[in-house]
């Protein structure tokens, strides 16, 4: 999930003189992923580069051909338009990687363009370096673990969590404002995939809690470097090493005031209590309390108090205080949509904290445990 320390950990991961690591260098790759596995239904409502579905409800069978699937799938986009479209969305995150990234001739599949992604980090950010594993870091887009440990035998996965309340507060910070519901969903999607991939890749599959990770940075980095198979390296635990995408010294969360500190801030950790209001926290805790619960994280509402809520009651917000890119799927403003979400939402928390028998499909349909 975006806002959840995974870039701190991309940074971290890229000062260890054994690892290469690039932050978000090619998430359009996986938007055409699904858009290439989808059927025509999907198509026909939806662009190949829309943000990923967080598949409540709808698109279940989408979500499970991507987690039965691997890379050896024929790239069904003209290849510069896809090629744009990756440098373009790498440019922020790993500008040296994006500004030299040049692939000649056609890629088969989307292994293939994977696999020079890959090396084009090695030669980038392990230059000069003995570099034994190449690794990079994606938001979001959870769904596409098992197909690359399936496509790249051997490789592994750090999944990291944080309180969705923090990462909402953090969104706010940040000027681009997503709707709750999205946020929510986002994450409970995210945490439901977490569960999944580490049950079927249990040796391949690290998780990691942000809040752990910021208690005790010494601790959960040797746990890393064990799970990674590189030896344990004190330069990882001082930030004033770390690098951004450009090779300069990289600022920690700008959008708080970070940028000075020299060590991982636990301030984060509390923040989200003094930014959000009840509204905040209803909507957030409707949508996702179970898998909050599931992972550790103390609920204030009971379900009693959420199912009981009105949907006038929880957070909406006006079109023009979003981000652009969102506006066009946001149904905070249209009363009726809604609420008809809100009335679902209370429906799964219902059905969830039941003794309702749950079938395999309505897992992937729900999201519940």
């Amino acid at each position: 999930m975006f806002r959840s320390g995974t870039t701190l950990l991309a940074r971290m991961l890229n000062t260890h003189p054994g690892i290469a690591c690039a932050s978000d260098p090619m998430r359009p790759l996986f938007n055409s992923i699904r858009y290439t596995l989808a059927g025509p239904d999907y198509r026909s409502v939806h662009a190949r580069l829309d943000p990923l579905d967080d598949y409540f409800l709808s698109n279940t069978s989408l979500l499970k051909r991507i987690l039965d699937s691997d890379f050896n799938i024929t790239v069904d986009e003209d290849y510069r338009v896809l090629y744009d479209a990756v440098r373009h969305r790498a440019m922020p995150f790993s500008g040296l990687w994006a500004d030299s990234f040049d692939p000649q001739g056609d890629f088969n599949t989307y292994k293939d363009f994977i696999e020079f992604g890959l090396a084009h980090v090695n030669e980038v950010y392990g230059k000069g370096r003995d570099v034994q594993v190449t690794a990079f870091k994606e938001v979001w887009s959870n769904e596409f673990v098992p197909a690359f440990l399936r496509s790249f035998p051997g490789s592994r996965s750090i999944i990291m969590f944080r309180d969705p309340r923090a990462v909402t507060a953090s969104n706010y910070a940040s000027g681009g404002r997503y709707p709750i519901f999205f946020l929510a969903r986002q994450w409970r999607k995210l945490a439901f995939l977490t569960e999944y991939i580490k049950t079927e890749f249990p040796d391949n599959v690290h998780l990691i809690k942000y809040e752990d990770l910021v208690m005790d940075p010494d601790m959960e980095i040797r746990r890393i470097c064990d799970f990674i198979g590189v030896p344990f390296d004190e330069k990882l635990l001082n930030i004033a090493n770390y690098l951004d995408g450009d090779n300069k010294p990289w600022k920690q969360n700008t959008h708080y005031g970070y940028e000075t500190r020299q060590t991982i801030n636990t301030d984060s950790l509390t923040r989200w209590q003094r930014i959000l209001e009840e509204p905040d926290l209803l909507a957030i805790e409707l949508i996702a309390r179970d898998w909050m619960e599931a992972l550790g994280y103390e609920c204030s509402f009971s379900v009693e108090a959420l199912t009981k809520t009105h949907f006038t009651e929880l957070r909406r917000w006006p079109t023009n205080e979003l981000s652009e890119w969102i506006r066009a799927f946001s149904f905070d403003e249209n009363e009726d949509i809604f609420a008809a979400e809100v009335a679902k939402e209370k429906a799964r928390l219902q059905t969830v904290y039941s003794d309702a028998k749950i079938t395999d499909d309505d897992r992937l349909l729900l999201h519940v445990r």
